[in-house]
């Protein structure tokens, strides 16, 4: 093993450029700074007083409205930047009329021009990989969409393609529509009827490769 200098080290690092890297346990008593939410619609955001459940946001008991936390439209992921990884657990108290969007996007909502997420609309059948480079398209996953469990969601962005992984498993790939412009992380809710609906997160990572 070849043991460096202290200036050496500090030479070596200097000379790799560092990928963008960001991670929140969603803990403490308020969203950190990093984070906007989308003051478009009269939605409810706060840390869940529950034990281990993160963050939650409710929407409005209005037809379509949304709940949305991103990066405040600093779009570090993706584009220029080549790869990137998005790694969220995440979860809705609703099995009926809600929808949960979870990835990266270049605007403060799921449906921007370039994205890649994935969605959990109650109203399809199955959980979907969707992405987007000006016109966006999707691939159903084997999970049923429906669920309230906290799930391990995860979306990579590479060369050409984009995995839609769940739960450590590989549910869907995708070659078509592969975003190509920076990106920021996003996690959004709605409702589908006259009804509130919530959405927790309690853990995101994501990065560059």
């Amino acid at each position: 093993m070849t043991v460096y200098p202290h200036y050496k080290v500090l030479e070596r690092s200097l000379a790799v450029p560092r990928k963008q890297r960001f991670w929140d346990w969603f803990d403490g008593n308020s969203l950190r700074s990093e984070w906007a939410v989308d003051s478009g619609f009269p939605s409810t955001y706060q840390m869940a007083d529950d034990i281990d459940q993160g963050f939650e946001m409710f929407t409005a008991a209005t037809l379509g409205h949304r709940a949305t936390i991103e990066f405040n439209d600093i779009r570090q992921y993706g584009g220029t930047e080549g790869g990137s990884v998005l790694i969220g657990v995440v979860r809705t108290l609703n099995s009926t009329d809600r929808f949960l969007n979870l990835g990266l996007s270049n605007s403060g909502n799921p449906t921007g021009t370039h994205n890649i997420r994935l969605r959990d609309r109650a109203s399809e059948s199955f959980i979907k990989l969707h992405t987007s480079s000006g016109g966006g398209s999707s691939t159903n996953t084997t999970v049923p969409t429906g669920g309230t469990n906290f799930n391990i969601w995860q979306v990579v962005l590479r060369s050409g393609a984009a995995d839609g992984i769940i739960n450590g498993r590989l549910e869907a790939t995708r070659t078509s529509n592969i975003p190509t412009e920076g990106m920021q992380p996003l996690f959004s809710g709605s409702t589908d009827a006259v009804a509130v609906k919530t959405f927790r997160i309690r853990y995101i990572e994501v990065f560059n490769t």
